[in-house]
């Protein structure tokens, strides 16, 4: 009997220990399937920040290019717009020479222009005085006069 005891008890320490596997192995079940869930949510969040990661590469990418294709109409702006004023500095020194031998030109005009104008008044005021000279001549009375009383028509003059 005492072996059935023992049988029985080994029996019941053995269903116990199996219970207790089980147990345990629900028990590590339950928790693997917790971290599971919790690295698939992990996994999730990671696909979705590198998703996330690859459209802002992918859109900084597609900007890069459009600043380097802009750089380079920039680069041959800048040479067209580099040649644009070496010719109009051309432009511009040609046009100022031109404009030095006008202004030279205008210069030697302005002075003959000064010196005709001069000349003139000089002459207009020799003029002026000689036609004043004459004009009070001419209102005085002529000794003339008193050598024609005859003439009638001297005498029309002279009465004047």
């Amino acid at each position: 009997m005492r072996s059935d005891c023992v049988v029985s008890v080994l029996s019941f320490l053995l269903s116990m220990a199996t219970v207790m596997v089980v147990f345990g192995q629900h028990q590590q079940w339950i928790l693997m399937t917790g971290q599971s869930v919790e690295l698939d949510m992990q996994i999730e969040k990671v696909n979705a920040a590198l998703e996330d990661r690859r459209f802002l590469k992918d859109l900084v990418q597609k900007q890069l290019e459009e600043r380097k294709k802009m750089v380079v109409d920039l680069e041959t702006e800048m040479a067209n717009l580099a040649q644009d004023e070496q010719k109009k500095k051309a432009d511009n020194e040609a046009c100022q020479a031109e404009k030095k031998t006008k202004d030279e030109e205008l210069a030697g005009k302005q002075k003959e222009k000064a010196d005709t104008e001069a000349a003139l008044k000089t002459e207009t005021d020799a003029w002026n005085e000689t036609i004043g000279a004459l004009t009070k001549q001419i209102e005085q009375h002529s000794k003339v006069c008193e050598f024609v009383k005859d003439d009638p028509m001297a005498r029309k003059l002279c009465d004047k």
